[in-house]
């Protein structure tokens, strides 16, 4: 039970510094920008020691990588909540444009094929 816990609580712990980590990286970049982001500067804007990140993010890329992600995780979100974004719905309608990929194939025989 206690060994439980405890591991919950690390978990926790975890989940709370890779999203420090992660808020540091986005001030770092808008500041320096992304090319210029160092994991040690992102380690001193955060507050941990510079070889504490690679129990993290195993390079810069990587780091950049879930930044990327958690902005498009962002992005989707908000759009669902607004209301612009139906996924069944798009699917759909990919589908029904090109259903099988005979369509495609239609227009291949017509000169340039269209995606």
């Amino acid at each position: 039970m206690i060994e439980a816990k405890r591991a919950e609580r690390r978990a926790r712990e975890r989940k709370l510094s890779r999203a420090a980590i992660l808020d540091a990286a986005r001030r770092v970049a808008v500041r320096e920008g992304a090319r210029e982001l160092s994991l040690r500067g992102v380690a001193t804007e955060a507050g941990f020691a510079p070889a504490a990140l690679y129990g993290y993010f195993r390079s810069k890329d990587e780091l950049l990588l879930a930044l990327a992600a958690e902005d498009l995780s962002a992005l989707t979100r908000a759009a669902r909540e607004a209301g612009g974004f139906d996924a069944q719905r798009a699917g759909r309608k990919r589908n029904a444009r090109c259903r099988d990929g005979r369509a495609l194939r239609r227009r291949r025989g017509r000169g340039r094929a269209r995606v």
